[in-house]
């Protein structure tokens, strides 16, 4: 069973208005965690996330991922592919 997708928007880019006048909102989806091949080895912990989101509802919880959390999570995960790579040389 895959994990669940989460639909985040902090700081949510404006793509223009409908014909109804309602404002478009670019969205990033997330995929939670990611797949690795397991013979390089496994990702380091998804801590920063949770997994705390109100599904079915319209409100995030409050520890819902940041743009900072964000952040610090692709620089993790940066490290660690570089981390693999120099392994590999």
């Amino acid at each position: 069973m895959s994990d669940p997708v989460r639909i985040t928007n902090p700081g949510a880019e404006s793509l223009g208005y409908d014909s109804d006048g309602h404002e478009i909102m670019a969205v990033d989806i997330y995929v939670n965690p990611p797949r690795v091949d397991v013979f390089h080895g496994t990702p380091p912990a998804w801590s920063s996330f949770g997994n705390k989101t109100i599904w079915g509802g319209n409100e995030w919880v409050d520890d819902s991922p940041t743009r900072s959390d964000i952040e610090k999570r692709d620089k993790e995960i940066t490290a660690y592919k570089n981390t693999l790579s120099a392994q590999q040389k």
